[in-house]
This record gives structure tokens, sequence and C-alpha cells, in this order.
């Protein structure tokens, strides 16, 4: 049936290449190891570029158990390919940063990363603002009760949260209200520096109320980490400032401890 299917939708998949039960599962597992290390950041871009093969063909064995989730990192990763995503948060990072031999980003590998960021920033804001615009020529939407409809399908109940919501119902009109205007104004707030951070919060705590009210925890969680590509600087300065102040913190105590010690006497 795999076959057939993607000889329909001339696409390719590893899984498909015979149905023995024993290469399926050395592919699935060893898909499984090329996912963890892409997650630790071991492996560079070969490793990445093998990852979202092994993605892809388990995307195309059974594509109708994609989300919108999974159609996004399809079409980010080869995007991810050009950027500098080993740089940052990775033990390749990390051993770099710790034996100070750090290089400096040439010419063309800066326009490569500049280039794949700024695609990856244009495929999230032509998502939602296409999500927006369905969403505003639907009926339940224009009058603010989508939320109210989507929470009371049975998959999607929470005992003891999902009627809490319910009993809020003024809460229900205003998210619906405010994903349909976030959604189609996104594009238009990350152009600006100030509206970053704006744009990326409220979809950052709309995904967090679909992973927790819906289940859908893999489509928020892929959700919310395309968005932090809008607020790299902002984390970078966050993170510089949580580093000084911890500096300062621990220099404070340093002195305490020298005043207790010494019986308080200031230790120029």
């Amino acid at each position: 049936m795999v076959r057939a299917q993607l000889g329909s939708s001339g696409s390719f998949s590893i899984y498909a290449l015979t149905p023995s039960p024993l290469f399926f599962q050395v592919a699935f597992h060893l898909g499984l190891v090329i996912a963890v290390a892409v997650t630790l950041g071991i492996g560079g871009r070969p490793i990445l570029a093998l990852h979202y093969v092994f993605l892809w063909s388990l995307y195309m064995t059974n594509s109708s158990f994609m989300d919108g989730g999974d159609a996004l990192v399809a079409a980010a990763i080869p995007f991810l390919l050009l950027t500098r995503c080993y740089t940052n948060f990775t033990l390749n990072g990390l051993r770099v940063t710790r034996s100070g031999h750090a290089r400096p980003a040439g010419a063309l590998i800066s326009a490569l990363n500049n280039t794949g960021v700024l695609l990856i920033a244009a495929q999230l804001s032509i998502v939602y603002l296409m999500a927006g615009l369905y969403k505003v020529q639907g009926r339940l939407w224009q009058d603010g009760t989508a939320l109210y409809y989507i929470l009371r399908v049975p998959e999607f109940f929470w005992p003891g949260i999902t009627p809490l919501v319910f009993s809020q119902g003024w809460l229900l009109v205003i998210g619906a209200y405010g994903t349909v205007l976030v959604s189609i104004f996104f594009p238009v707030l990350v152009w600006f520096r100030a509206g970053r951070p704006v744009a990326v919060l409220s979809m950052v705590g709309f995904h967090i109320a679909i992973g927790l009210l819906m289940g859908l925890t893999s489509f928020a969680l892929i959700m919310i980490a395309a968005d932090t590509v809008f607020v790299s600087q902002h984390v970078d300065g966050l993170r510089l400032r949580v580093r000084s102040y911890a500096r300062r913190t621990s220099q404070t105590f340093v002195r305490l401890s020298e005043l207790i010690v010494r019986g308080g006497r200031v230790v120029p």
C-alpha cells in the first residue's frame, strides 16, 4: 500500500525499499539515533540532512497522520541546512566555546545563514497569514464561538479543566478574535523589532493552550520552536543580562562570605 501511495504521489520513502520487517526495524531505530544526534547537535549538516531523509520517509509511510507541525518541519529543515544552527545550544557549540577556537564566519557562510533564517521566517509568516485569512472566512470565527465548539470535541475534552474554560465565555471570545488578529498581523508585527516579542509571546501562549487543551503537543512544540527564530537577538540579550546578574550576585555572595569569615573586616 505504501508503494502504491508513493507511486501516485511521486515521492519516496526508505521504508518502501523492501517489505522486510527486519529492515523496517533497523531503519526506524537508526532514524531514532539520528534524531537524538540532531537534538544534541552532533554531526553537523550531514547528520541533519540524513535526519530529513529519515523523517520524510516516515511521513510518507503514512502521510494521513501528518499535522501542520510536521508539514512545517518538512519545509523548514532544507532551509535549516543553510543556517549555522549548530553554533549555540549544542554539544559541538559548547565544545568550541570552551576550547576558545571558534572561527569567525566568512562572507559566504554568513550570507547562507541569513538566507536560511529569512526563508524560515518567511515560511512561518505565510503559514500564520494564510491560517488567519482562512479563519476569518468562517462564521464561527466571525462570531467568536470557534474555540467553544473546538473544545466540545470529545477527543479534546480535559476533565476538570475544559468545563472551567467553558465557564469563562468571555475568555473564549477574546481568544478566538485574538488568534485571528495576531495570525493576520503576525507578518507585520515581526517586521519591527519592538513588535516581535509581542507577536511571538502571543503565538507561544496560543500554542501552549493548544498543547494543553487539545493534546496536540508535538504541533505546539514545533510551532513554539519555530517562533523563536524571530527573537534570537532578544534571547541573546536576555542571556547576557542573566549572565551579568549571576556574576554580580556571585561576587556579592563572595564579599559577604569574606565579611563573615573575617569578622566584619572589609577586604579591599
